[in-house]
């Protein structure tokens, strides 16, 4: 699909030791970029999660991702957006695997990488179908594609950086992927960001659910994920190369965050 020296050229930005990350991460961009540059999708999509952060709000990629999650800013059918999105995705990545529910919209594209022997690559794309919602008011963030494969410019509509934290909390809590440790950890520590906005963002998405988490079933959950081996290897193979982690120094830094959260 794309030329090995393309791919080479992108490693500047996608500094990622396996070559098939670096060009999935150069097919992820481009998707993300075409997606933003047609009008009616600017304003009905909202970029969030561990793909919002690396390509958006920090100033280098901490880790790897390969998904794109948004939200449907109004609520209505999402028809329209998906077919808009479609229109400008299926000519170079094909037909996509569809899923509907209650609260999501997800597109999944499967192709093959470059090189001499090709691998599986997928591009999964998920709507949030259900939080019309933002705490803090929407943002839009420049985005920009320099390469000699494609290049191109955009605004990309997303949260504020106090409630893409807020969130991720709220993944930690509810599923098991170590990622989600190391985002909190790292947006703590390597960045400014507002951390009682964080947590006033993760109260008001579980109050919108309907939800209660106390201190102790917090800190139970992360006791009890700190020894299970996926949720502690999740990290291995998506680390930044110039990156140190320790999970155990992680694990102890969030779970003192979360203490202090609750009893501020």
């Amino acid at each position: 699909m794309i030329l090995n020296a393309y791919i080479t050229e992108w490693q500047k930005y996608a500094p990622w030791k396996d070559r098939v990350q670096i060009e999935q991460d150069l097919i992820l961009s481009r998707a993300l970029s075409d997606i933003f540059s047609v009008p009616e999708l600017q304003s009905q999509l909202a970029f969030r999660g561990g793909t919002a952060l690396n390509k958006l709000h920090l100033p280098k990629p901490a880790r790897y991702s390969e998904d794109i999650d948004f939200v449907q800013v109004n609520a209505g059918g999402v028809g329209a957006i998906i077919d808009s999105m479609r229109a400008v995705l299926d000519p170079w990545l094909g037909t996509p695997k569809r899923k509907f529910t209650a609260a999501s919209a997800k597109l999944q594209y499967h192709f093959q990488s470059s090189g001499d022997v090709p691998a599986p690559l997928r591009l999964k794309i998920e709507i949030n179908t259900r939080e019309h919602f933002s705490l803090f008011g929407f943002i839009k963030e420049p985005f920009s594609v320099e390469s000699s494969w494609y290049s191109n410019k955009v605004k990309v509509m997303t949260y504020q950086l106090p409630e893409l934290l807020g969130t991720k909390m709220r993944a930690l809590f509810q599923r098991k992927k170590g990622r989600d440790l190391f985002d909190v950890w790292y947006l703590t520590t390597a960045t400014n960001v507002d951390c009682k906005k964080a947590f006033e963002a993760f109260t008001f998405y579980n109050r919108k659910h309907h939800r209660t988490i106390s201190l102790d079933d917090f800190i139970n959950n992360l006791e009890e994920k700190r020894d299970d081996r996926e949720f502690r290897q999740d990290m291995m193979p998506l680390l930044a190369p110039d990156l140190e982690y320790d999970f155990e120094t992680a694990h102890r830094h969030v779970v003192s965050l979360i203490e202090k959260f609750y009893t501020a």
